[in-house]
């Protein structure tokens, strides 16, 4: 990565690497992680992974990077199951005890792919409502996070659908 150790990701999120200095010369791995929420509020938040000095700032900062990277991407998954349809996973009943590997790689498929139909379909009543009724337009960004919600549940779905198809050969 190069100076200055910044990047855009998901056209959401700033991720700006700054790696501190050591007195023996070496760097440490440290990100700021810069976006601003549904409500309009600027957020920040520090990472700092508790590794060894790196010999270069660049190698500090690359770690730095995919260490914010896992971690948004874990938030998001999680922002996703929580606010794409939260009736959903109020209705899913809970899953039994200790499955079989295989078993728990159809589930998660199952799940994955259960989730993804309810968002899918309550996105699209959202936006057949809103031109039914022909009245205020929708706001923007909401209906772009939700799309980008919806686009990351079809995106596990396929992770999953790949991971089983892969797995049996």
């Amino acid at each position: 990565m190069r100076e200055p150790y910044e990047l855009i990701h998901n056209n959401r999120y700033r991720v700006s690497c700054r790696p501190d200095p050591t007195p023996e010369g070496a760097f440490i791995a440290r990100v700021l992680v810069s976006w601003i929420d549904d409500t309009g509020a600027a957020l920040d938040h520090r990472l700092r992974p508790e590794l060894a000095p790196f010999p270069t700032a660049a190698e500090a900062a690359d770690v730095a990077r995919d260490a914010a990277i896992r971690w948004l991407e874990v938030r998001e998954a999680a922002r996703a199951r929580a606010g794409a349809v939260p009736e959903v996973a109020a209705r899913r009943p809970p899953a039994p005890a200790a499955p079989s590997p295989d078993r728990a790689d159809r589930d998660a498929y199952v799940a994955a792919h259960r989730d993804w139909r309810a968002a899918a379909v309550a996105f699209e009543a959202t936006l057949q409502q809103a031109l039914a009724e022909g009245g205020e337009p929708l706001d923007a960004t909401r209906t772009a996070l939700d799309a980008a919600a919806l686009k990351r549940l079809h995106e596990a779905w396929i992770e999953k659908a790949v991971h089983l198809a892969v797995q049996r050969r």
